[in-house]
């Protein structure tokens, strides 16, 4: 991620392998807020994925509980 201010920190994955093997999520944190950056899974044709994405989506979930 490109950015003019530089974060005070970076963290990237939701700190669960199964989902962080993809590279889905990087989180910046600034003194005013948090932008994190996501890439949600397809499900793909004949709903394939459908079960990853959900349980990728209930865990993405619970990882931005704490900046609400």
């Amino acid at each position: 991620i490109f950015t003019k201010e530089k974060p005070i920190s970076v963290k990237m994955g939701l700190g669960i392998e199964e989902h962080d093997n993809e590279g889905r999520v990087i989180t910046l944190e600034y003194d005013k807020f948090f932008l994190v950056n996501v890439y949600t899974p397809n499900s793909q044709q004949k709903l394939a994925r459908l079960e990853y994405r959900m349980s990728w989506e209930d865990v993405f979930r619970n990882y931005l509980h704490p900046f609400h």
